[in-house]
């Protein structure tokens, strides 16, 4: 897959100044993320960030040990807050939310 940077960098001479920006993500696995939201954020967008918990979602179907899943889980959290703390509406999807509960966390909708 390509790295959302790569994406934003190819697409923002696309995007109207001060468009919102929606993307749905993991945010895992793809160090480009935070700087990818960090440009978009500058450039005027208001970025919202609606990232499925893959730890919760595979927690459900499988056996993970309870200290990876502590483990995982706070490096997840940590990777969502450093993307809100640049600017963006970050939604954390929980497997037990419906998609129009998560989407209901978007400010100004």
């Amino acid at each position: 897959t390509m790295p959302l940077q790569a994406v934003t960098n190819s697409l923002s001479g696309r995007f109207s100044r001060g468009s919102p920006v929606f993307i749905i993500s993991s945010c895992e696995g793809d160090g480009t993320v935070p700087a990818a939201v960090r440009d978009l954020v500058g450039r005027g967008h208001e970025v919202t960030v609606l990232s499925p918990s893959s730890v919760d979602f595979e927690r459900l179907v499988s056996r993970i040990p309870r200290m990876s899943y502590e483990v995982l889980k706070l490096e997840r959290q940590n990777r969502l807050t450093t993307l809100a703390g640049s600017g963006a509406q970050v939604i954390d999807w929980m497997p037990d939310m419906d998609l129009s509960q998560a989407l209901m966390q978007v400010r100004g909708y």
